[in-house]
């Protein structure tokens, strides 16, 4: 006891404080160790991702290809810490990344081509990750810059296999704003699908005809005013498509024709085709094959053709019952004017 006290208090406090400063000393630099072997390790892992391109004042800049979503498969490398926060970061944004044009691309009606890998690298969350693209999948990317535009559209929807009477839109015009070009394709009107909410509607008002819905509209890489308008009509019947076929295709010849050549498919093949046909549910089931025809028209001008051995292309014409309608453009035919005399056919 006599020992201790002989110590000065100034040497004991100096002996505390060197211990403590080593021991604080030990812990910088095992920190600093693991931090190091922390970044010196990188490990690789891959995600898949949505590109989201930021707008500009009075652009319209839009991702061509690929298609949307504008899904991309990347590749990166970084410390697992590096990588878990970036995971993390995805989660929080959707698996979106935020993509800003720069100024000296955003030049109005272009297209132009970036590679896929530098692009995603100069997105938000990997600029802030400190990780390393490595590869990204599809590996290009194709932007369109365009003139953004506003023009006011009428509504006319699009009731798909229903039948609708008396139906009407309110408001009946929207204004939309989109890139220019786009917006003139639009020819002034929206032609919204809302055949889906009237299949929901009927199953919930099977007693009902006349129905009162809110439909939202939306467009890609566009803003509508109002965003939703509300339909209303009566319901009058449902329609149903199927397919019938092969159905025959005759030839309608002009008796000019008939002397001189017979009529044959070009290659191989016969003149028949499978028809899709939109009729009334209930009777379209009944639909028989002779109520549907099929024909092509040669006309005195193809002889022309027939001498030189062309083929010619010929839209067919179908007629149907009232009531039923093809969907979608009607077939071709492609045929040969072959001479009789060429066919063994002396008639």
């Amino acid at each position: 006891m006599r020992a201790l006290r002989s110590i000065p208090r100034r040497s004991l406090e100096q002996g505390l404080w060197t211990r403590l400063r080593t021991a604080m000393l030990v812990l910088l630099f095992t920190g600093l160790i693991w931090w190091t072997a922390d970044q010196s390790v990188r490990e690789r892992r891959d995600f898949s991702v949505q590109l989201r391109v930021l707008k500009l004042p009075g652009l319209a800049i839009a991702i061509r290809s690929p298609s949307p979503p504008h899904e991309f498969t990347i590749r990166v490398s970084g410390s697992k810490r590096q990588l878990d926060a970036f995971e993390r970061s995805l989660t929080t944004h959707s698996d979106t990344l935020d993509y800003r044009l720069p100024t000296a691309d955003a030049v109005t009606g272009t297209s132009f081509t970036r590679i896929a890998r530098d692009v995603i690298d100069q997105t938000n969350l990997l600029m802030e990750s400190g990780l390393t693209v490595l590869e990204a999948t599809p590996r290009e990317i194709v932007f369109r810059v365009d003139r953004l535009d506003s023009k006011t559209v009428t509504v006319e929807p699009d009731f798909g296999s229903i039948r609708v009477d008396n139906w009407a839109v309110s408001p009946p015009r929207v204004t939309v704003t989109m890139s220019a070009s786009e917006l003139a394709d639009l020819h002034g009107v929206l032609r919204p699908r809302i055949e889906p909410q009237l299949m929901t509607w009927r199953r919930e008002h099977p007693d009902e005809r006349e129905f009162d819905i809110a439909l939202a509209l939306t467009l890609p890489q566009a803003s509508i005013e109002p965003a939703s308008v509300t339909v209303t009509g009566r319901i009058i019947q449902l329609m149903e498509t199927r397919t019938f076929g092969p159905v025959p295709i005759l030839p309608a010849v002009p008796v000019s024709i008939q002397r001189k050549y017979l009529v044959e498919p070009a290659g191989e093949g016969e003149f028949r085709t499978d028809l899709s046909i939109r009729g009334p549910r209930g009777r379209i089931e009944t639909l028989l094959p002779d109520e549907i025809r099929a024909y092509f028209d040669v006309l005195t001008a193809d002889e022309r053709q027939a001498q030189s051995g062309e083929a010619i292309t010929r839209r067919i014409v179908v007629v149907l019952p009232d009531g039923f309608e093809l969907e979608g453009p009607a077939p071709e035919v492609t045929f040969r004017l072959m001479p009789r005399h060429e066919t063994g056919d002396g008639g």
